[in-house]
């Protein structure tokens, strides 16, 4: 009997080691989802590893991918966070042999000037994100082959994370002592100064409204929906 159960067991095991193996070798068995689950999948794995969404420091990316150089044709520029790196690739795709497309973008870093996020699980964020944008909007405003400039971003977040303590906070202010109000008062005070200095610069402004948001991951959603018992175990 105990011959039976190892050879049982043993079977098995070599079952799940040749399923694991499938899906090791096939890199997920991608063919159980659709081109459309596959390609929602690919979109978000590309924005997590975009090369020019910064996501520690206060320099934009001078990569030729991500500020190509000045070879005589017209450029535009997009300024934002990683809200504002999901319309990068489609830019990108929309304007190639057109237009030059810098991407100066940091994660949760508003496309403001002299306003910043304050975090204060990560407090030395703000000045980054004052040195990043002050970078960015001078690059742009140097660039005179740039005609237009597209602000988009997670507007919302200092509000939607106000319990949290997160707060907009002008240069030299105490962000301890930032009230809610302050934060929301600060964000015109910022926009106000990025929208001056670029239309002085001659620059067309595009400003873009961050889509609603959700209450659940969409992604996870269609994948669950794409399998029926990961489906049923997320209704659970």
């Amino acid at each position: 009997a105990d011959a039976v159960v190892l050879v049982r067991n043993a079977a098995i095991g070599a079952g799940v080691a040749a399923i694991a193996a499938v899906f090791a070798l096939t890199q997920g068995l991608p063919a159980r989802f659709s081109a459309r689950e596959r390609a929602e999948a690919s979109s978000a794995t590309a924005l997590a590893s975009d090369p020019c969404l910064v996501l520690v420091g206060g320099a934009p990316n001078r990569s030729p991918a991500c500020m190509p150089r000045d070879n005589g044709t017209p450029a535009m520029a997009l300024i934002g966070d990683s809200h504002a790196a999901v319309f990068r690739q489609t830019l990108a795709a929309n304007t190639a042999g057109r237009y030059r497309l810098l991407a100066l973008l940091k994660s949760s870093c508003a496309p403001l000037l002299g306003v910043a996020l304050y975090m204060p699980k990560n407090p030395a964020f703000r000045q980054d994100c004052l040195a990043f944008m002050r970078d960015a909007f001078d690059a742009v405003a140097a660039d005179r082959e740039v005609s237009t400039v597209l602000l988009a971003g997670y507007w919302s977040l200092p509000f939607d994370a106000e319990n949290a303590g997160l707060r907009l906070v002008r240069a030299g202010e105490a962000p301890t002592a930032a009230t809610p109000g302050d934060s929301r008062a600060n964000l015109a005070v910022g926009l106000a100064a990025a929208l001056n200095e670029l239309a002085a610069a001659g620059k067309h402004v595009i400003l873009i409204e961050d889509p609603p948001g959700l209450r659940f991951n969409p992604l996870r959603q269609l994948m669950a929906d794409a399998i029926g018992p990961r489906g049923r175990l997320s209704d659970a």
